[in-house]
């Protein structure tokens, strides 16, 4: 079995009782829906990390981040070559403020195959990664279940 850590940066966005999620198309949550970041490269700090992931995958800019959290979690599954994997996840969580911009359109990533706001009682029952379940933690908004 493979086995490695990935540590990465993701950022909360809201707006009008609306969270800002994209859609994996890779790796161990390929079709679920997560906060915008991901990994930290080498010479980065997870600021600088942030700020790149998640204009790449959204195209926003941050303009101001605040620590959350920072959660791990480990996940065993199969890879895109058949082989079990096992990735130990260390994800660096920010509050973000983000440009206003409300013309943004989404070009395809390598991980990401689109990005849309969602009301934050739809996210819910969305199916989420484990790190942007983090978000159902922050009590944003009373949903009824």
């Amino acid at each position: 079995m493979l086995k490695h850590t990935h540590i990465g940066a993701y950022g909360i966005a809201l707006k009008n009782e609306q969270i800002l999620l994209v859609k994996k198309q890779r790796g161990p949550y390929t079709k679920k829906w997560d906060l915008p970041g991901g990994g930290i490269e080498e010479g980065e700090n997870s600021i600088e990390a942030l700020i790149r992931e998640f204009s790449e995958e959204t195209g926003y800019k941050v303009l101001k981040s605040e620590l959350a959290d920072v959660l791990n979690n480990r996940i065993e599954y199969v890879n895109d070559n058949n082989q079990l994997e096992e990735v130990t996840l260390i994800s660096i969580v920010y509050l973000v403020d983000i440009e206003n911009d409300e013309t943004k359109e989404f070009i395809t990533t390598e991980d990401v195959s689109e990005f849309r706001w969602f009301d934050i009682c739809e996210a819910e029952n969305l199916k989420l990664t484990p790190i942007a379940e983090f978000f159902k933690k922050r009590k944003l908004k009373r949903c009824n279940s």
